[in-house]
């Protein structure tokens, strides 16, 4: 029967501890990253919304949107008296 000698590299606890330090400075940066980017996606979601509502109201005041409308406020009861 043979003996081996098994060799595991140990780990001092500087280094354990530097690697940690890295890996909780990596992951800040990480977290920093993309809480900005909740900022830039919200922002663009306004800028989305805004853009589609002045489109919407821009084209009330198009020929054709107006002549379409036309109908639905000449039958309409609320407006009926004007």
């Amino acid at each position: 029967m043979t003996t081996q000698t098994v060799f595991l590299p140990t780990v001092s606890a500087k280094t354990a501890s530097e690697h940690d330090a890295t890996q909780t400075s990596i992951i800040t940066r990480i977290f920093t990253t993309v809480s900005s980017l909740d900022r830039l996606g919200i922002a663009l979601l306004r800028v989305g919304l805004v853009i589609v509502l002045l489109w919407i109201g821009s084209l009330k005041f198009a020929s054709y949107e107006a002549d379409s409308i036309v109908p639905l406020v000449a039958n309409s009861p609320i407006t009926s008296f004007l």
